[in-house]
Parts: structure tokens; sequence; C-alpha cells
């Protein structure tokens, strides 16, 4: 029962914890190029496919989808910071 509910848990966790070890590891390192950040993301996803039942291309996609989800969660700020 638990595994089957941790295997459907493992993708939405990889689209919340990719972006943030990337956060972390921005804050840790601020000289790694802003370009590689988003590579990261899609790198942590697809190495988490180890933990997953899924592809590596599957978990490089939950990788990029938690870039999305980044991305939404800054511009949400934005938008409430500026009034």
């Amino acid at each position: 029962m638990w595994a089957s509910l941790l295997a459907q848990l493992i993708p939405a966790l990889v689209m919340v914890v990719a972006p943030s070890v990337v956060e972390g590891v921005k804050k840790i390192a601020p000289n790694i190029p802003k370009v590689l950040l988003p590579v990261l993301s899609v790198a942590l996803g697809a190495v988490s496919s180890v933990v997953g039942d899924y592809s590596v291309a599957v978990g490089g996609a939950l990788g990029a989808a938690g870039i999305g989800v980044r991305e939404i969660v800054d511009q949400v700020g934005k938008l409430f910071s500026d009034e």
C-alpha cells in the first residue's frame, strides 16, 4: 500500500524538490552561470527516475516542469509584492 502511494507521490515531489535544490545551489554557489540552472533541474529530475518507477525522459520532463512551477511562484510573488 505505502509503496504504491509513494510511487504516485514521487513525480509531484520531483516538481517541488528539484527547483528547491536548484535555488539552494544558487544561494550556495552564486558564481554558477544562470544558463546551467535549468539544466540542473532537468538533470535532478532524470536522476530521480532511479527512485521512481518511470523512465529517465519522464524524470527529465518532471524536472523541467519544476522550472515552470518555480516561475509561476516567482511571478505570483512579484504580482503581490508590486502593490
